[in-house]
């Protein structure tokens, strides 16, 4: 059983010591359906700093008000946001809208 605990505990250091942290900037609202746990997933185009991004890094979120640190816990790659938004959930990506087009109207004005 010791061996055991160590072996996860090395493993759990290991993670830990190859995360990486980044920061991204986002809205004001998003901001806040994240803190409160309501936006769960969140979608972005697979380019820039987004193609380093592993499950176990840190993210930053934040805006001139306030910050969010949160852990990726996974990543699934999309070819388009309306699978994204069929996959995942309407309500899990963009908590205020009910509707497809209007979940993809919100993400069209970033994209």
């Amino acid at each position: 059983m010791v061996g055991k605990l160590k072996i996860k505990l090395l493993f759990i250091l290991f993670l830990i010591i190859m995360s990486n942290t980044f920061k991204y900037s986002v809205n004001e609202t998003a901001l806040s359906l994240i803190e409160s746990g309501e936006k769960k997933v969140e979608g972005r185009l697979f380019k820039n700093t987004f193609i380093k991004l592993k499950k176990g890094d840190k993210i930053i979120f934040f805006n001139k008000e306030k910050n969010i640190k949160v852990s990726i816990i996974d990543l699934t790659r999309y070819t388009n946001f309306r699978s994204m938004l069929l996959t995942e959930g309407i309500s899990r990506v963009t908590p205020l809208s009910d509707n497809l087009e209007t979940s993809l109207s919100i993400y069209r004005k970033y994209y």
